[in-house]
């Protein structure tokens, strides 16, 4: 069976969704860029960017996260010894 969702661990092992609703929602986010402008966009690691991504992605686990709690989820992640952009980066693309 393949996974429609991507994990990593953060604060906890999380689980990143992306229904097609959420990607429509992530192009309108980022200034109603195309599919391959959403590609260029995650490749350039802006910091909101990866913020709105990760909402979208972890609220189908937690519906009440806010883009304030992804941030300070981040936050803790990039203060540890495993806390890597590139393994966000990579979860966000799978």
């Amino acid at each position: 069976m393949v996974q429609d969702y991507a994990e990593i661990k953060l604060d906890k092992v999380r689980r990143l969704r992306y229904r097609w609703q959420d990607i429509r929602e992530l192009c309108r986010r980022l200034g109603g860029v195309t599919l391959a402008g959403l590609l260029t966009k995650l490749g350039e690691a802006e910091p909101d960017t990866i913020t709105t991504a990760l909402f979208l992605g972890l609220r189908h686990e937690e519906p009440r996260i806010t883009p304030e709690r992804v941030d300070e989820i981040l936050d803790a992640y990039f203060r540890t010894d495993e806390g890597r952009l590139g393994t966000v980066l990579a979860a966000i693309n799978e």
